[in-house]
């Protein structure tokens, strides 16, 4: 039966074994819910899958519920954070969750971020461009606005 290691936000160096139920699967870096304590669940982050423990399967309680169906964490963060905690010598529970957002700690659902870009409204394609002579900065925003969107990201990209 596969164990996930999982961190956890307490002051110890290591991670935590848990069974994962058959069906449910996890990835490195995603968030769980799982038993810890007396009659209490908290938030983890998985570090790792594998089929062994250095504790008896039958002494290892269960994850609870699986958060996330793809890491939350960018392969490049990902590697920082386990770098950074062994470097410094840092729980590595404490490490990943201070690299989380509060409502991701809590448990909450990780929604993407709405995606902002930029246009030229009518009022914009219609303003002639050599009536921005003097303000070349806005004359060069105006056509690129005009070429179609500039979404929030590419605002650095353009120079503009």
């Amino acid at each position: 039966m596969p164990v996930a290691h999982v961190a956890l936000p307490v002051p110890l160096p290591r991670t935590f074994d848990y069974l994962l139920p058959e069906g449910m699967t996890v990835k490195a870096g995603c968030r769980v819910r799982v038993p810890f304590g007396k009659q209490q669940e908290r938030i983890g982050v998985v570090v790792s899958v594998s089929d062994v423990s250095e504790l008896p399967l039958n002494e290892l309680k269960a994850v609870v519920e699986v958060l996330d169906v793809e890491p939350v964490f960018t392969h490049s963060v990902w590697r920082l954070l386990l770098w950074a905690a062994d470097y410094y010598h840092h729980p590595i529970g404490d490490v990943l969750f201070h690299a989380l957002p509060i409502l991701l700690r809590q448990g909450r659902p990780a929604a993407n971020a709405p995606m902002w870009y930029w246009f030229a409204t009518e009022q914009g394609q219609a303003v002639d461009l050599n009536s921005l002579k003097r303000s070349p900065k806005q004359q060069q925003a105006l056509a690129a606005l005009r070429q179609g969107k500039i979404w929030r990201d590419q605002v650095g990209h353009a120079r503009i």
